[in-house]
């Protein structure tokens, strides 16, 4: 009786599996009750120009360059090496920003619903 139910087993975890797969891939939108897609772009708009131009300030101030850490390679030479470029930095702080903003203005990332439940 067992070997009888196996099968439906593995099919519904199987099905399970590949629902989890498929919603890791949806596509993230933002959203907030009652707000139109024009109102969305607007505020899009002005948190990103927001965060580009904070971002822009906050990396080229003076003494917040990255530390240095001092490594030995293979060859055993003594080489200093920065983490990561201020660029991505830059960058990473950028995203928060915006992301941070969007928040703030009431709107959440969630997934966006397929094309059949939106209709």
């Amino acid at each position: 009786m067992l070997t009888s139910r196996l099968p439906t087993f593995r099919n519904a975890v199987l099905a399970a599996l590949l629902a989890a797969a498929l919603g890791a891939c949806a596509d993230l939108r933002w959203h907030k009750p009652g707000a139109g897609a024009a109102e969305l772009d607007r505020e899009l708009g002005q948190c990103r120009q927001e965060a580009r131009f904070r971002s822009a300030r906050e990396a080229g101030l003076p003494g917040s360059a990255l530390p240095q850490t001092i490594v030995v390679d293979p060859q055993g030479r003594t080489v200093a090496v920065q983490p990561r470029s201020p660029d991505s930095e830059r960058f990473l702080l950028e995203h928060d920003l915006m992301r941070l903003c969007m928040r703030q203005k009431g709107y959440e990332l969630a997934p966006e619903p397929p094309a059949s439940v939106r209709n």
